[in-house]
Parts: structure tokens; C-alpha cells; sequence
């Protein structure tokens, strides 16, 4: 896992959220970030449906995931926008 990126994408995800008007409470950033973890510590034996889909060769739901927040955000380097743009560059390939 890479924390880094997590943080950083956590931290895209409650600006984006703060510039709609919507309170994520105290420290929204740590917050994200615990919430993710948890999900991927429940799911651990799970495979994602992304990750299906992508074995399958079919389009994901990458756009309703992240690609609004990526959108939102002013630089081509975010977390959020790197990890769409992968995504994305993988479709394409279908």
C-alpha cells in the first residue's frame, strides 16, 4: 500500500469536498485516509469489481469513482488524477 499516495489522495478528496460546501468534520484528511484503510482491511480477501472489470476487458467505473474529483482538481499531477489517467490508459487498451 502507499501511504503517500493515500494521504494525498484523501487529501484531494476533502479539498474538493471543503470548495462544494461539504463538512467532513475534524480533520477530514486523516479521517479519508483511516476510512480506506479500514474498507481494505475488511475486504482483504476480496477482488474489487474494478479489478474485475478490468480482467474482463471491460470499461470500469473509474469516472463515478474519481473522475470528478480529478476533474476539480487544478493540476494534472494529483493523486486522484494520476491514479484516473492509469486507469483510463488501461481501457484504452480494450
Amino acid at each position: 500500500m502507499r501511504l503517500a499516495s493515500l494521504g494525498a489522495g484523501a487529501d484531494e478528496i476533502a479539498t474538493c469536498a471543503a470548495q462544494e460546501g461539504v463538512d467532513l468534520g475534524e480533520d477530514p484528511t486523516t479521517r479519508l485516509a483511516n476510512f480506506v484503510l479500514e474498507v481494505i482491511d475488511d475486504t482483504r480477501e476480496n477482488k474489487s469489481s474494478m479489478l474485475i472489470d478490468v480482467e474482463m476487458r471491460r470499461k470500469t467505473e473509474v469516472d463515478y469513482f474519481n473522475g470528478w474529483v480529478a476533474d476539480q482538481l487544478p493540476t494534472t499531477t494529483s493523486s486522484c488524477r494520476m491514479l484516473y489517467t492509469k486507469i483510463k490508459m488501461i481501457e484504452k487498451d480494450f
